[in-house]
């Protein structure tokens, strides 16, 4: 039975679709990918992959003795081993997040929750954050379904305000990190400071990385015309201005600028990036990068 609050995020149809996309998930991906972990071990495993040329400190129990009789040299047999995978997912929780209708906090809450249960359902470690300027209450990976109702409470607890501080924060979770893990980066990437160093670092730490942008398409296609008063969500100031089409259409290339620089980081960096605009429906925008075999990094 699910908890009132658990069904607000995401409803019990969903999560059957849910396991459905992890079986179409774990088709598609191999090791490097969200998804499916495997690796090369000696023994281990009842699932027998292949030989390689005994080396000095091998186990000799899993030395293939008959294959030695027959050629005088020594294997060792490899087998396929399951190995579970750390997933972080940090999600943005500054003010600017609570804009747009809908709001791009509940779209992106929505994500961390199927990407959580996704991670979960495939026996990995999942652990969450949020961040604005500095972290938040930081959820450390463990295996288990008793994490994912933890981790709802924690998303329906998460208010969005605040300014940003991408690099602050994601430096900071970094610190606090012991080994690669595959990490998801929910937010709309309007930080006024650059983030580029923050997201290096992980690159750096041999981290697989997908960033997530959820973004309103008032922000991407805004229509305002004439006499405004403007307020930034994240300072409280207000502005006046006068929108003309002129205006619009140089704040278009700009921003259109912005999402493209991004996405070419992204890719230089060998980091997944994908595009959420609220006004596609939340299980429409999450089956298409699955089924598509897009989510991987």
């Amino acid at each position: 039975m699910k908890s009132r609050k658990e069904e607000q995020i995401l409803s019990e149809g969903f999560l059957k679709i849910l396991e459905q996309i992890r079986i179409l998930v774990k088709k598609r991906t191999r090791s490097h990918q969200f998804g499916e972990h495997t690796s090369w071990k000696s023994g281990g495993s009842l699932d027998f992959l292949d030989y390689r040329n005994y080396q000095a400190g091998d186990d000799p129990r899993y030395v293939d003795w008959n294959v030695f009789g027959r050629m005088n040299r020594l294997f060792v047999k490899l087998f396929q081993a399951e190995k579970d995978m750390s997933i972080h997912i940090l999600i943005d929780s500054s003010s600017s997040m609570a804009f747009g209708n809908p709001a791009k906090d509940q779209y992106a809450k929505k994500i961390a929750a199927a990407l959580s249960y996704l991670g979960l359902m495939n026996l990995d470690r999942v652990g969450i954050v949020n961040f604005d300027k500095t972290l938040g209450r930081v959820k450390t990976p463990e295996k288990g379904k008793h994490v994912y109702f933890s981790i709802i409470d924690s998303l329906h607890e998460l208010e969005s305000i605040g300014g940003t501080d991408l690099n602050t924060s994601l430096l900071e979770y970094l610190s606090r990190l012991k080994k690669p893990g595959f990490v998801f980066i929910i937010s709309d990437f309007l930080d006024p400071f650059s983030f580029k160093q923050g997201l290096q670092a992980y690159g750096y730490g041999k981290f697989q990385v997908a960033l997530i942008q959820v973004l309103s398409p008032a922000e991407l296609d805004p229509v305002l015309q004439g006499y405004v008063r403007l307020k930034d969500v994240e300072t409280g100031r207000f502005k006046r201005m006068q929108i003309t089409e002129s205006l619009l259409k140089s704040y278009k290339v700009r921003f259109n600028h912005h999402l493209k620089k991004l996405e070419r980081f992204c890719a230089k960096s060998g980091f997944g990036y994908y595009l959420a605009n609220t006004d596609t429906p939340f299980e429409e925008f999450l089956l298409r990068i699955f089924s598509e075999g897009r989510l991987t990094a």
